[in-house]
Parts: structure tokens; C-alpha cells; sequence
């Protein structure tokens, strides 16, 4: 699966169903613009599982208004 987030890759099955191969890859770009990663893996004959992890949000501190 070294191809699967480049543009235009189709996999093996990709005759059997029509496809531009440019999903995973505006996936990743996006979720990469929001500093987030996306990770894939694959065994053969149970399935394929994607993880897509965002950073913690830091909250600043309320400002406390005088007055």
C-alpha cells in the first residue's frame, strides 16, 4: 500500500469499479492543511483499518475585562 495516498493510484481491483484514483490523496492534503496525519494498513484477507489524528486544540486563557 506504498501508493495508496498518490494521485491517480488505482489498486489491483480498480477494473472491476470505475475510479480517478484522487480520493485518499485530497484526503490527505486536506487533512494535512489542518495539521493532521493519515495512516493506513492493510492484511490481506481481514480488511484495511485508516487512522486520521488531529493535534489537541490549545485553548488560550480568557482575558478577565476591567471594570
Amino acid at each position: 500500500m506504498p501508493y495508496i495516498f498518490d494521485r491517480y493510484y488505482q489498486g489491483s481491483l480498480s477494473d472491476q469499479k470505475k475510479s480517478s484514483g484522487l480520493g485518499f490523496s485530497i484526503a490527505r492534503e486536506i487533512i494535512q492543511k489542518e495539521n493532521g496525519t493519515i495512516t493506513a494498513e492493510s492484511q490481506l484477507g481481514k480488511g484495511t483499518s485508516f487512522w486520521v489524528c488531529f493535534p489537541a486544540a490549545r485553548h488560550a486563557p480568557e482575558e478577565k475585562s476591567a471594570g
